[in-house]
């Protein structure tokens, strides 16, 4: 019985959460005490190639939360403008350090050819390791006030 909890709760992970507003991003990803990968598109200028990948992305890795919200959706500005990103710069992947207001682009699409999800997953964790968790930034456990390493987070570079 355990063992069922444990793949629901991985397969839970690895999945996109539509982020439907502002309130909605406020509560499950700012307020979360996870990481969050965010991929930010634009609904009238869709592109399948991103979108592709960033379905791809969960999977790839688990020890991130993902969700995509469309910048378009009017209820959805307030979230979009809170991290810096706008119509004409969508689509972009965001990394949202647990309660961080602020995020960490990583770069999603290529000079040429189409996005690979095995690249950007690489280019995720290189920019976890970059910018290290910090107090400041909101990311220590809250319970015990210790500073997260990456390594708590299931993180490890190639």
């Amino acid at each position: 019985m355990r063992w069922l909890l444990w793949l629901w709760a991985a397969l839970a992970r690895a999945e996109l959460f539509e982020v439907k507003s502002a309130l909605t991003f406020e509560k499950e990803i700012f307020a979360s005490q996870h990481v969050w990968a965010v991929g930010f598109v634009n609904g009238e200028r869709p592109n399948p190639a991103f979108d592709a990948a960033l379905d791809k992305l969960p999977a790839l890795l688990p020890q991130l939360r993902f969700a995509r919200l469309d910048v378009t959706v009017p209820e959805n500005g307030p979230a979009a403008s809170e991290v810096n990103v706008r119509r004409r710069t969508a689509p972009k992947l965001m990394l949202l350090p647990s309660r961080a207001r602020s995020g960490v682009e990583v770069k999603v699409l290529p000079e040429e050819g189409e996005p690979d999800p095995e690249s950007i997953s690489q280019a995720a964790l290189k920019v976890l390791e970059e910018n290290e968790l910090d107090d400041e930034s909101g990311r220590q456990d809250r319970q015990s006030g210790r500073k997260i390493e990456l390594s708590d987070l299931g993180f490890s570079l190639p």
